[in-house]
């Protein structure tokens, strides 16, 4: 019996034992799989982690790049600060302009030469104009005589920069269609006469608007612009004087409205333009050309114009320049220049809202988009609708259709096609036939 309740009692112990160990292995198994849990909800967090710090960088990326899609607040505020420079850009050449005539009028102004690299020069005009001149869709052309001296200029280039924006701003805004040339050669004798037109090479600066993409490359082409006969090179070097000058020809050629015989004549004054309804149409002070005409003499040149109404003009001047040393690599090199660039941001104050005005309905006569814009957003802050026309005429004809839609007429006195003060007359014609049906 001793040995049988021994025998039961090592069974139950082994029981016992074979319940720990299993009861052992269940905790063990147990602690793994929540170890198991523990290492699987870290992976999921750090993989969700990395997928956010993805998606930020991304973004970040995106928005640097400019990519991300704009607010629409962003686009229109985007515009008017674009029409804001615009405006101040015109107005400060405005003043420089008065203050430029200013100066030759009193005989202060002076000549700063300095060598200068006549490529870069032209390089920078293009990149003045280019992008107008695509925007317009007319090619935009700038040729230069590979014969001349591969040397720096001496002479005051800013001067020199500021003649060729007068004149091929003023082809680029009187050109609809067609192509705007400047080219660049050695001036002689035989300048004045048209007949004498040959072809030769030259190297092309040139902008031209394509169905696919708008392409600017310096190219080889030949060249009729110049009116040189430019294959005989002793002409060339008789160009180039024995004090170690060049006598250059500049011509800026344009295919747009021209001018007629017995207007050119008011090119060349102050304050002048050839149709007053251009200062309207395409802006303007009169003094640029007048300006032009004075910096090109105190150069020591001269500067005429070529053209026949609906033809196109060529403005023609010569200069004559000093010879500096050869042209370096470091000169060809435009990127070691310096840009600033300011990012400006501006907010609109909302209007007040402390009474409600009463909602009027203006018919509003402007030609000038700026002005346009500025009093529709002026009527709307004040909770008043606006309709907007072009000039006088269309005013007139908008009353005629629905002139009782309108509360307030607002009219410009110089417009195109009609000025404010013809259409304001018929309109009073209308109102006064409309009162004695």
């Amino acid at each position: 019996n001793n040995n049988n309740n021994n025998n039961n009692n090592n069974n139950n112990n082994n029981n016992n034992n074979n319940n720990n160990n299993n009861t052992n292995s269940d905790a063990t198994s147990a602690s793994t799989e929540v170890t198991r849990g523990k290492t699987d909800r870290k992976q999921q967090l750090l993989q969700s982690e990395k997928r956010e710090q993805l998606t930020k960088s991304q973004e970040r990326s995106l928005k640097g790049s400019g990519l991300r899609s704009p607010t629409p607040y962003q686009t229109e505020m985007l515009r008017l600060f674009k029409m804001l420079r615009t405006s101040a850009d015109h107005l400060l050449y405005l003043v420089n302009d008065v203050l430029d005539y200013s100066k030759i009028e009193a005989e202060k102004l002076e000549l700063v030469p300095a060598p200068f690299n006549l490529d870069l020069l032209m390089q920078n005009l293009h990149s003045m104009f280019g992008c107008k001149a695509e925007d317009k869709g007319i090619g935009l052309h700038f040729d230069l005589d590979t014969t001349l001296p591969k040397c720096m200029l001496i002479g005051d280039s800013h001067r020199l920069l500021q003649i060729l924006i007068n004149l091929v701003g003023n082809a680029v805004k009187f050109t609809a269609k067609g192509s705007v040339t400047l080219s660049i050669g050695p001036s002689h004798p035989l300048v004045r006469e048209p007949s004498t037109l040959t072809t030769s090479t030259t190297t092309t600066l040139t902008s031209t608007p394509t169905p696919s993409t708008e392409a600017v490359s310096l190219t080889t082409i030949p060249s009729t612009t110049i009116p040189l006969n430019r294959s005989d090179p002793s002409l060339v070097h008789g160009s180039v004087s024995d004090r170690g000058e060049i006598k250059l020809l500049f011509c800026v050629k344009d295919t747009g409205i021209g001018i007629a015989a017995d207007k050119q004549h008011l090119l060349f004054q102050a304050f002048s333009q050839v149709e007053n309804s251009y200062s309207k149409q395409f802006g303007g002070t009169g003094l640029g050309l007048a300006i032009s005409q004075r910096l090109v003499e105190l150069m020591k040149g001269k500067i005429w114009v070529e053209s026949e109404l609906g033809e196109g003009t060529s403005f023609l001047f010569t200069v004559t320049f000093a010879l500096g040393s050869p042209i370096q690599a470091s000169d060809l090199d435009p990127s070691s220049s310096t840009t600033t660039t300011t990012t400006t941001s501006s907010s609109i104050p909302p209007g007040s809202t402390d009474q409600k005005p009463k909602n009027l309905r203006f018919l509003v006569a402007e030609d000038n988009e700026v002005n346009q814009q500025v009093i529709t957003r002026l009527l709307k802050r004040l909770h008043h609708e606006s309709h907007i026309v072009g000039n006088g005429k269309l005013a007139v004809e908008e009353y005629e259709a629905n002139g009782d839609l309108y509360d307030v007429i607002l009219m410009d006195v110089q417009m195109p096609v009609m000025d404010g003060i013809d259409a304001t007359r018929l309109i009073r014609e209308v109102e006064s036939q409309r009162r004695n049906r």
